[in-house]
């Protein structure tokens, strides 16, 4: 494939002038430049730009240098997989959960574990999702599940009902929320809140241990495969 100066192609798989033993190499691209057809000159505009080739600039602009995302970091060499390798590790750096955020999160999971067992008659609460396995990011929700309430197998209805029964244990708790909602017309019936106080997002199901299982194998391959 025939190239300018910079490197650039000049085509993509169609033949040029410049593609020596091509059966179209005598071809001009432009049928407007073939011998005794002459352009017309373009019209003046007043101000406006002109779109003839004599506002094109004479030549390409020079490339700026690559910026960086942190201003405090430079990488060595031209490698662009171990640059990608060492802006994953940053990121991972810049984003971990802090020692703080992580005691606030277990704090109010173990508030929501004392309404759900004086709501639901001694139910108990299980993590699972990205806070299980410690992949949340700071704006993460909290998704628990409510298990041995006695409802396993047991309708959508009645699960909704115990759901119900849930949100009233958390308007009248000692701590405050908001945005509470029940959503029993999903497939997965929930309550959904934001906890005032640290401002979370909390997603609360009942017996559905799907999540469960995959945040156990999600924990398994972390633990493999650290990397």
């Amino acid at each position: 494939m025939a190239t300018s100066s910079d490197g650039l192609p000049l085509s993509y798989g169609v033949p040029t002038s410049l593609d020596a033993g091509s059966s179209f190499a005598q071809l001009p691209l432009d049928p407007s430049r073939a011998a005794g057809v002459r352009r017309p000159e373009p019209a003046p505009l007043g101000d406006m730009v002109m779109l003839g080739e004599s506002s094109l600039p004479p030549a390409a602009a020079p490339r700026r240098a690559p910026s960086h995302w942190c201003a405090s970091r430079r990488y060595q060499g031209d490698d662009a997989l171990l640059h990608l390798h060492e802006d994953l590790l940053d990121f991972w750096h810049a984003f971990r959960p802090t020692r703080a955020e992580q005691a606030a999160r277990n704090a109010l999971v173990k508030r929501v574990r004392k309404v759900v067992a004086d709501s639901l008659h001694g139910a108990d609460v299980k993590v699972f999702g990205s806070f299980s396995t410690g992949l949340y990011l700071p704006e993460s929700d909290i998704d628990l599940v409510c298990v041995n309430t006695g409802l396993e197998g047991a309708s959508k209805k009645q699960r909704a009902r115990a759901l119900h029964s849930l949100a009233g244990g958390l308007r009248g708790a000692s701590w405050r929320v908001s945005e509470l909602e029940v959503v029993d017309t999903a497939k997965v019936p929930i309550v959904k809140f934001v906890d005032a106080l640290t401002g979370i997002a909390v997603d609360v199901c009942i017996e559905t241990k799907d999540g469960l299982v995959s945040s156990s194998l999600s924990k398994k391959a972390a633990q493999q495969f650290p990397a």
